[in-house]
């Protein structure tokens, strides 16, 4: 397979819609850690694209135009998880950093500690930390034959 140095190395990478695209790489990456990894804009400075990375995850950033829509207010149509090394020092981060909604939670039967923040442009972005890891079907998953 061909290389292309241009995009994220992740098999699969999100594209969330935003208004304001540089508004939501400085929200990203101050609040929640992304980093930002290549910018594109028009003429005059206007963001357009960009792709942030987190560990060996990415997401990519487009502006609103045509069919392509950021989502309406207390609505959640889409949202990415990111699993990290201590998500008490996240949640508390994200926090102090103005994200609102946030949601501390225990899921005890996957043994998942898991925060979630909506940030006020409206993408969710949850982090999870894996406390110990059980099999899928003792979890209540069904393995694809």
């Amino acid at each position: 397979m061909v290389v292309n140095r241009s995009s994220p190395r992740a098999t699969v990478v999100p594209i969330l819609v935003y208004e304001d695209v540089g508004k939501a790489i400085d929200w990203l990456c101050g609040t929640f850690g992304f980093t930002e990894r290549l910018r594109a804009a028009r003429p005059g400075g206007s963001v357009t694209h960009a792709q942030l990375a987190i560990a060996e995850g990415a997401v990519m950033l487009g502006r609103q135009g045509a069919e392509f829509r950021p989502p309406r207010p207390n609505e959640v149509c889409q949202y990415v998880t990111v699993h990290v090394e201590d998500v008490d020092k996240h949640f508390e981060h994200a926090r102090q950093r103005g994200a609102h909604k946030c949601v501390g939670c225990q899921q005890k039967m996957v043994r998942l500690l898991c925060a979630s923040c909506t940030a006020e442009i409206m993408h969710v972005v949850s982090f999870f930390e894996t406390e110990m890891t059980m099999p899928t079907d003792r979890a209540g998953a069904i393995r694809n034959r």
